[in-house]
């Protein structure tokens, strides 16, 4: 007999495996176990919310809440620009060599570190050939004296021998005239009427000789003074090296280096010594663009270091310029020396520049989110402010020890109450009772919190 299977298999499900259904029990199971989770997790949220805890709120008619304030009021407020630089001395100089030569030896007790004077020799350089220069440059201004001598006496006997030549020329004239007359008479031969005239020729042409010769005295003179020019500038820069062979201090102070020994070969423009005068220092700041315009020469500087020195100085001069890639200025400042500050030092640096703006200044822990608390008529407010700029120093005439302050833009009325701390929660409108500084701290007690009002 035929057989009929519970359910038909298509020709491409023969391999899959046998998966029975789910019968009507396990479905209302599955059911059950799903709602009953549901329900418990809600029971549960409900029992956590009935027994959650519930902060104490204070009453709005209980008495005021002590809370501590300052009375502010607009002044003349002294800005603090910070920056940053490195210490140099005011005075120093690298001294370099301006000849050639060899270390001879150094000057007597010249050593690193040791102070030496304005004009101590510092070391020797073997000065020989420029000695030797020397020599023979005076040695050939002393010929072309010699030279020029000889040419004088040369002008004088030219001059003289002119005087002569032209007296001679003269009487030779008239020789001819009196033998021309004498031959006209037919007292004279030709032959002597030649002679005459040979002896007038000679006498013009030893004038035209002696004249040319004194001529050339003039030219001769300027070649001379041009050599003896030529010799003095020479021996004069032979004088300037033997000078510069000994190489001396420009200035007083300390040396710093000189990393020379006898034997060393110094070539011209070597710097061969530094010295540094650490009396008067300055250094320069670099601070941000922006406080241009309250920055000048004059105002008072505090530069830390790091081992914590400060000292006191004065601003000298700003810089033209802005740096355009760190948008800073710089300003240098001059610094006292014996300070305990050395060339080389990183320091911070703060100018105090006077706000020519009457400005309130108050704590920057009174200022949340750029709102102020203020107290009126017993009760708080939330004020907007704006900060022109922030002050890091302690404020004395506030009876703060706060070192953390800020200039607010626009000036806030006179004898208003600030609340020095704008961190704590307290319910805008409550009802307080302003504790100025150096009231009883004890009785500044802190309110309780409310929930809801966190600024």
């Amino acid at each position: 007999m035929d057989y009929d299977p519970p359910f038909a298999m298509d020709a491409h499900d023969h391999d899959a495996p046998f998966a029975p259904r789910p019968s009507r029990l396990d479905l209302v199971r599955r059911a059950s176990l799903s709602l009953g989770i549901v329900l418990g997790a809600i029971v549960l949220v409900i029992w956590m919310v009935r027994t959650r805890p519930v902060a104490a709120s204070k009453a709005p008619d209980d008495g005021p809440v002590p809370i501590a304030v300052m009375e502010v009021s607009p002044m003349q407020a002294v800005r603090g620009i910070r920056g940053y630089g490195t210490v140099r001395a005011l005075e120093s100089a690298d001294v370099a060599a301006r000849v050639e030569g060899v270390v001879v030896a150094l000057g007597p007790g010249v050593r690193e570190g040791m102070r030496v004077e304005k004009g101590a020799v510092l070391l020797e350089l073997d000065g020989d050939d420029a000695r030797r220069q020397l020599q023979a440059a005076l040695q050939s201004l002393a010929a072309l004296r010699a030279q020029k001598q000889g040419l004088d006496i040369e002008e004088r006997a030219l001059a003289d021998s002119l005087r002569l030549a032209n007296e001679e020329l003269k009487l030779a004239r008239e020789e001819v005239a009196r033998v021309e007359a004498a031959f006209a008479d037919g007292v004279a031969l030709q032959r002597e009427l030649d002679r005459a005239r040979t002896a007038a020729l000679a006498a013009d042409r030893g004038l035209s000789m002696a004249r040319e010769a004194l001529e050339m005295v003039s030219p001769r003179r300027e070649a001379l003074a041009a050599q003896g020019e030529a010799q003095s500038e020479a021996a004069e820069r032979a004088r300037l090296s033997v000078e510069r062979s000994t190489i001396v201090a420009p200035i007083a102070g300390i040396l710093q280096s000189l990393p020379l020994e006898p034997g060393e070969t110094v070539a011209p423009g070597r710097v061969i010594a530094r010295i540094v005068e650490p009396t008067r220092l300055e250094v320069p700041i670099a601070l941000p663009a922006s406080s241009r315009a309250a920055l000048a020469a004059g105002q008072r500087v505090q530069v830390t270091e790091a081992s914590g020195v400060v000292v006191e100085g004065s601003l000298t001069r700003l810089s033209p310029e802005d740096d355009p890639v760190a948008r800073t200025l710089v300003a240098w400042a001059e610094l006292p020396g014996g300070s305990g500050l050395v060339p080389g030092s990183f320091v911070e640096a703060t100018v105090f520049a006077p706000d020519a703006t009457p400005r309130t200044v108050v704590p920057r822990r009174s200022v949340r989110n750029d709102r102020l608390l203020l107290v009126e008529d017993g009760r708080v407010r939330w004020q907007p402010v704006r900060t022109a700029y922030a002050i890091r120093r302690v404020q004395p005439q506030s009876g703060l020890d706060d070192v953390e302050w800020l200039a607010l833009e626009e000036p806030l009325p006179h004898g208003t109450l600030v609340v020095l701390d704008a961190a704590r929660r307290i319910e805008v409108g409550a009802r307080v009772e302003p504790l100025r500084p150096g009231e009883s701290a004890a009785s500044v007690a802190q309110p309780t919190a409310v929930p809801g009002t966190e600024p």
